[in-house]
């Protein structure tokens, strides 16, 4: 049975198809994960997808929280240029 998927996203992106005139398949990352950096510097989930270029567009809620304390080691650049 084929999923049927609703919401922010879905309506956005429909709307794009309609005014851009597209059309689009929709799928799951297969480890099911958003994406997170593994130890060996490789991303996994869709991020990973992405980067791969095994996607070419996803489609998410992306919550990005940056520690901005000056100093802080672990800030990092972003894995994904959004420009």
């Amino acid at each position: 049975m084929a999923a049927f998927h609703t919401g922010y996203c879905i309506d956005l992106l429909n709307e794009l198809k309609r005014s851009l005139k597209f059309t689009y398949d929709i799928y799951s990352s297969p480890d099911g994960k958003y994406g997170i950096e593994t130890e060996n510097g490789t991303w996994n989930g869709m991020i990973g997808e992405l980067l791969s270029e095994v996607s070419k567009h996803i489609v998410c809620y992306f919550v990005c929280l940056l520690n901005v304390l000056k100093g802080d080691s672990r800030v990092k650049e972003p894995a994904i240029d959004f420009r």
